[in-house]
């Protein structure tokens, strides 16, 4: 389905200055519904580096060469996820195949990177289960927008199902594979599109600064979360946006999250009857 930017307002719609009712909330996934504990994220990006570093041995690399073209490929993908654009992980074995000019194993690379990310000690956030399910019970549609950059897709919706979030999301976006990723508003069209919600009457909820900035331009209302405390090297390119990021609201836990979203729903008409 080709994503577009929203329509103009019709007849009847809400003043841009007049607040819609929130029918929609879109999350995040690494570190807002999900996240390694501190003590286990050494030892889970050591893990993908060799990963990547065996690729490279395997394909005649000396130790030491390879090892800088694991740092060049990490830098690369950073760079272009500040850009908006997150390529799967086979595109990511085609630009250091390329560049190293040597053969590397696709299929070989995602199968272990998948299988260190389903076997790692991912917890849930404080709270989450509890959060979702009040907001799914008050008929709000729940969708997550992430982006995907160090793993595939496949492998981020094997631990929603392993933590059992996956039932509670009526549409999933990743932004692996697709032309656009956060902070570029697309990924949350492409999501409130299978939501049949509007970006105005849609919030949405994300530890980063491409969550607030990507909300914000995409037309919803962002809501920065805080409380898994994720790993500050994840924010190396994206923190540039943190001085420039427009206003917005912050909470440290999912049961506050819920209660600013009832209280907006209960203070806020419902100016539309339904949303096709």
């Amino acid at each position: 389905m080709p994503v577009t930017a929203p329509s103009p307002p019709k007849p009847g719609d809400p003043s841009p200055g007049e607040p819609e009712r929130w029918e929609a909330v879109t999350c995040d996934a690494w570190y807002t519904l999900f996240g390694l504990p501190r003590e286990t994220r050494a030892t889970y990006a050591r893990r993908h580096r060799t990963i990547w570093r065996h690729a490279l041995l395997d394909a005649g690399l000396d130790p030491g060469t390879s090892d800088r073209w694991v740092d060049a490929l990490y830098d690369h993908l950073r760079t272009l996820e500040f850009a908006g654009r997150t390529p799967p992980i086979g595109e990511q074995v085609v630009w250091l195949a390329t560049a190293t000019g040597l053969p590397i194993a696709a299929g070989g690379v995602r199968r272990e990177l998948d299988r260190l990310l389903v076997e790692s000690p991912v917890r849930v956030a404080p709270g989450v289960h509890d959060g979702l399910a009040a907001l799914k019970s008050t008929g709000l549609r729940l969708g997550i927008v992430s982006n995907v950059v160090f793993e595939s897709d496949s492998g981020v919706r094997a631990v929603l199902r392993r933590l059992d979030l996956d039932r509670y999301f009526d549409a999933r976006t990743f932004s692996s594979g697709r032309p656009w990723g956060k902070p570029r508003p697309e990924l949350f069209w492409a999501c409130l599109a299978r939501l049949h919600r509007p970006p105005t009457a849609a919030v949405h909820i994300g530890d980063g600064p491409y969550d607030v900035l990507g909300a914000f331009r995409a037309g919803l209302t962002p809501i920065q979360y805080r409380g898994m405390d994720p790993p500050r090297s994840s924010y190396r390119l994206s923190s540039r946006f943190s001085r420039g990021l427009p206003p917005h609201r912050s909470t440290r836990s999912w049961r506050a999250f819920v209660r600013l979203v009832e209280r907006q729903r209960a203070q806020t008409p419902r100016v539309r009857a339904a949303h096709p």
